[in-house]
């Protein structure tokens, strides 16, 4: 491999952020600073596993500790922008669309971010909207130390208030946050294809926000108790997560916003073309047939390359082996930094174990190009701040174009 060799660009499709629960305060409406207090006291960690009352064993993050690179002074990347560019520096990253946190006693006011449900319980719509104002102001922050490499996605809580979501989704791009959105997933509501929320379509077109589907919620109330809650809840996860797909589909989103962009993000790949064959399946179906409906424009499998992205940040070397079937035009890899199941800090090595000996522009697509089209992301400026972190593709041993 020639010395001159372009280095890779790697976008990381899943990252994590967020302060100490308390610090949000001040991020919070005045009026309700006293009744965030309360919560405070009456919260549980019960995925923090520092926490005496958290569902996991205290010695669970014991192997990512065990690296060198897993200090205290690290896990503060978690809300110092310029210790988390160190970081990312470290692992060769040029640009990480970051989510909030919920392993490091950090979720947002009121569980407004990643699994309510299985975090604690779940609050009333207006306070968990409350509670992802409070990140985002924090998150615009944050992101501002580099907002080319920091892609913070919008939080909005819930879609109860359709109206109060899209002058969310306004403000906070207006403070910066501008690639994507962190769609809720709350199956108490109508899904995803009626019309009350054309509204907020219509601003993702607008402002050039992508939709990001990150697994998270959509369960019931209650999963049970300690390791049987969670067990429950990560049997279920990914159904609530894919479920949007089919409501854009066969609900005519796609058909009504051409432009809009989808991304799926922590839930593997593997469940991609057997879905999609499912999918069309039901299209072609005799079922179908006999409605009295317009067909759709194309196969949902079609659609789906055509608007949806994959950000796998649960790769495995067998997920890159079977590219082909799920697509390499729409498969990215992401971190998941700093979680437990991340592949932080062993980032090199787990891109080597991924990409050893796959073609270069497959291995260059799936690192980096396939998310910045997702992200509308500025390839030139990506490709200049690889230039000086970005791993060569001899160090990943990536085989030849």
């Amino acid at each position: 491999m020639p010395m001159d060799e372009p280095r890779l660009v790697v976008v990381s499709a899943d990252g994590h952020v967020g302060p100490p629960m308390e610090d949000y305060r001040p991020y919070l409406d005045p009026d309700l600073r006293d009744e965030f207090d309360g919560f405070l006291t009456g919260h549980t960690l019960r995925w923090t596993p520092e926490s005496p009352d958290s569902m996991f064993r205290a010695s669970t993050r014991a192997r990512q500790r065990e690296h060198p690179r897993a200090t205290d002074d690290a896990y503060t990347s978690l809300f110092d922008p310029v210790r988390r560019a160190a970081e990312l520096d470290v692992d060769g990253i040029v640009a990480e669309v970051l989510f909030p946190d919920d392993q490091n006693g950090n979720t947002p006011p009121w569980l407004a971010g990643v699994a309510p449900e299985a975090l604690d319980r779940v609050y009333p719509a207006d306070l968990r909207m409350a509670g992802a104002r409070a990140y985002n102001r924090w998150l615009a922050e944050f992101c501002h130390a580099a907002p080319d490499r920091f892609l913070g996605q919008i939080l909005l809580g819930s879609l109860a208030d359709v109206d109060g979501a899209v002058a969310e989704v306004r403000r906070a791009h207006r403070d910066g946050l501008t690639s994507g959105l962190f769609l809720p997933l709350s199956y108490d509501l109508p899904l995803y294809h009626h019309p009350r929320y054309e509204p907020l379509w219509d601003v993702c077109d607008e402002l050039g926000v992508t939709v990001t589907v990150h697994a998270s919620d959509g369960g019931p109330p209650w999963f049970g108790e300690g390791w049987r809650a969670a067990a429950v809840y990560l049997s279920e996860i990914n159904f609530y997560a894919q479920r949007p797909l089919w409501c854009f589909v066969f609900g005519g989103v796609f058909e009504r916003h051409p432009d809009l962009r989808v991304v799926f993000t922590e839930q593997g790949s593997s469940w991609v073309p057997d879905l999609l064959r499912r999918l069309d399946g039901t299209a072609q179906s005799t079922m179908m047939k006999w409605t009295e409906v317009d067909p759709l424009p194309a196969l949902p499998s079609e659609l789906f390359a055509r608007h949806c992205t994959i950000g796998n940040s649960l790769m495995t070397r067998a997920d890159v082996d079977a590219r082909e079937a799920v697509g390499t035009g729409v498969l990215a890899w992401g971190s998941d930094f700093p979680h437990l199941e991340s592949s932080w800090p062993r980032v090199a090595d787990t891109l080597r174990t991924l990409f050893a000996g796959v073609p270069e522009t497959e291995a260059r697509a799936i690192l980096g190009t396939n998310l910045a089209a997702a992200y509308r992301l500025d390839a030139d400026a990506l490709t200049r701040r690889a230039a000086t972190i970005g791993p060569t593709p001899a160090s990943l041993d990536v085989g030849e174009a």
